[in-house]
């Protein structure tokens, strides 16, 4: 599975998490709510996940041959970026959900107030 395929399938699994939310939560605000806590709960366990692997590959690789320790290295760089990222959306998200609800967001909860 290649990076365009992988982004596919995250983006049909949020679709499908979405539609799976918006008969609970028929309102902009609770659909929000809810990308809210998905970004609060899963992004640290993908950032965790994807640094434990870009160590392992780091790692693996250095006991390869030259060109396997080279391939390594750039999936293990590749993987820190996406958790490096992954952090930047888990800080990030929050305020533009906020922004877009329109008043305070609680940030332990997800949940707005006016």
């Amino acid at each position: 599975m290649n990076a365009k395929q992988f982004l596919y399938f995250l983006y049909a699994i949020l679709f499908i998490v979405g539609i799976g939310y918006s008969s609970a939560h028929a309102s902009i605000t609770g659909a929000l709510s809810v990308f809210c806590d998905i970004f609060r709960n899963v992004l640290p366990m993908v950032m965790l996940v994807a640094l434990l692997l870009a160590g392992l590959i780091f790692a693996a690789g250095q006991t390869m041959g030259a060109e396997t320790r080279a391939r390594a290295n750039v999936w293990a760089t590749n993987l820190l970026t996406g958790a490096v990222i992954a952090g930047v959306v888990y800080l990030v998200a929050p305020a533009v959900i906020q922004a877009l609800m329109g008043g305070t967001i609680n940030l332990n909860n997800c949940t707005a107030s006016p």
